[in-house]
């Protein structure tokens, strides 16, 4: 049974976790919950706005710029400070 428990909880959180929740979860830890609760309900509602008004391959342009720029924010200021 130890087998069958260490695989379901691993697949389980390959399939259920992404980014998105890592990052509220990892925000939730280190900032007030009322604060990321704001925060990630705005993003869901501008995503879901930008969703209906740009075709699905420019918001992926947008989404991998963004991507990337947080990227290299995060690579400086983790050498920088």
């Amino acid at each position: 049974m130890t087998v069958f428990f260490a695989t379901f909880l691993v697949i389980l959180l390959a399939e259920v976790g992404d980014k998105t929740q890592f990052l509220v979860m990892a925000f939730a830890v280190r900032y007030l919950w009322r604060q990321v609760f704001a925060g990630m309900t705005l993003g869901i509602i501008t995503g879901r706005l930008l969703h209906r008004r740009l075709p699905a391959d420019r918001l992926r342009l947008v989404s991998a710029g963004c991507f990337f720029l947080f990227g290299i924010i995060g690579l400086v200021h983790a050498f920088l400070v």
